[in-house]
């Protein structure tokens, strides 16, 4: 039985397009336009998720969770907020809320915060006869791969945790999972039960930066109505995860610097001082030291954010990861999709094995996902995988072999052709397929490779070939 959700919220547009996102993902969803009905709903049925607007025509969203939360305390609610709602936030979040997403968001990041949010809560649930309480092992499970250096990173995390270290700085590529990392030492710590709050640096203008992460007070600016907490207040004894700081701007570099010594920061507008207890964990993509040498970047803040780091390899650095992520994504996604019988061929492994993955894990589980999902067939062959996948392997199989063996690269793309039909059992339109070629080239190739041996063959008869 597929996961039931509940979307609360007074905009059609909003219920209609997330019911068909959800839906797509395989869950199994119910709208109500008030918090009333919303209500309603939940009596017959406690779902699994609710996702309710902190704005509803009819009633209070805080007023709608903490009712619901009577009712159904086990049920995963994520709030959606609008960009002034902070303090609302704040207060959803001791009223139980599991997560927010601001709006305008972005469907796709609905979709991974009710799956990611549900799977979280699931874990801790799993885990509380065992535990102590604190959500120990959420984040770390999260950490996939058998590989040395992954092993190596989880120790790490493991040693920083206990250490009270109360700034990181994450350096990986894109799409290595340093959010995945930002949020294990979050809930692997004492920090857990506490608010895990996520600032993206490169996604905010400058001139809002410091209202974003640091409140302001009513009439600062026209459009300061009421007074608002900062993303740094609403992480007071937790994390907050400053993504991309390496695009952070001048005047945001000289306002972390500040917090990040003292802790402690001034409301936009705001007369006192408040401090707060806050583990920083900034992650970026860029290498700092040439940043800092190019002057992009502060000296000082950079020491200040490097004192403990955490290095993460590239997938391609990950020897045995792709094979071993590419069936546990496949293991995932094809139980969502309703075909439990789904698994990857050699051939295919090899293919993935052979791509380069510059987007990295999180490519590889997007690659998997879109297989699992579009194809209907028991075994994903190199066929199913992009063009691109396929192609970028073939080159590197076919490179890897004339370095093994010194022959030209003609001798050995002649010699991976001939395997590939003969794995075909001489079906040239399969074998293009897994080639990443038409079936045009594939016949003219092989008469290029039959006139410069001199031979004439018997392997122009098409009569292997499909229909």
């Amino acid at each position: 039985m597929s996961d039931q959700v509940l979307v609360i919220d007074d905009e059609e547009s909003v219920r209609i397009t997330l019911r068909r996102a959800l839906a797509e993902e395989g869950f199994s969803v119910e709208t109500a336009e008030s918090g009333r009905a919303g209500l309603r709903t939940v009596k017959q049925a406690a779902p699994d998720v609710a996702v309710v607007d902190l704005k509803l025509g009819d009633a209070s969203g805080l007023d709608v969770l903490r009712d619901l939360k009577s009712r159904c305390p086990e049920t995963v609610t994520i709030m959606i907020s609008a960009y002034g709602d902070v303090q609302d936030v704040v207060q959803a979040m001791k009223l139980g809320a599991d997560d927010y997403v601001q709006k305008p968001y972005d469907l796709d990041e609905m979709v991974r915060c009710v799956t990611q949010t549900l799977h979280a809560s699931r874990m801790r649930e799993a885990l509380q006869p065992v535990g102590d309480g604190t959500g120990g092992g959420i984040g770390l499970a999260r950490i996939l791969g058998e590989a040395d250096v992954m092993e190596d990173v989880r120790e790490t995390i493991l040693k920083i945790v206990p250490s009270g270290a109360r700034t990181v700085l994450v350096h990986g590529e894109t799409g290595t999972g340093k959010e995945l990392v930002a949020r294990a030492l979050h809930y692997e710590s004492d920090r857990a039960p506490q608010p895990f709050v996520k600032l993206n640096c490169s996604a905010i203008p400058e001139s809002l930066f410091e209202s974003e992460l640091f409140g302001h007070e009513r009439g600062t600016f026209t459009d300061a109505q009421e007074s608002r907490p900062g993303l740094a207040e609403i992480a007071d004894k937790g994390t907050l995860f400053l993504d991309e700081i390496g695009d952070a701007g001048a005047v945001a570099q000289a306002k972390l610097l500040t917090f990040i010594e003292e802790r402690r920061f001034r409301r936009l507008g705001g007369r006192e001082d408040l401090e707060v207890d806050v583990r920083i964990v900034a992650a970026t993509n860029k290498d700092l030291d040439l940043e800092s040498d190019s002057g992009n970047f502060r000296n000082d803040l950079l020491h200040r954010l490097k004192v403990i780091g955490i290095s993460l390899p590239s997938l391609r650095e990950r020897e045995g990861d792709v094979t071993f992520l590419a069936q546990r994504f496949v293991e995932e996604f094809r139980t969502q999709a309703g075909k439990p019988d789904m698994k990857l061929s050699d051939e295919a492994l090899e293919c993935l094995e052979s791509y380069g993955w510059p987007g990295n894990v999180r490519e590889l589980r997007n690659a998997m996902e879109r297989v699992v999902l579009l194809e209907d067939c028991d075994v994903i062959r190199p066929q199913h995988l992009s063009q691109k996948i396929r192609g970028s392997s073939g080159l590197s199989r076919a490179r890897g072999l004339m370095d093994k063996s010194g022959l030209p690269l003609a001798a050995v793309e002649r010699e991976h052709i001939q395997r590939i039909l003969e794995q075909t059992e001489g079906n040239r339109t399969r074998a293009a397929e897994i080639l990443g070629i038409t079936r045009q080239t594939l016949i003219n190739k092989l008469k290029m490779y039959e006139h410069l041996s001199g031979a004439s063959s018997d392997k122009e008869d098409d009569s292997s070939d499909e229909p």
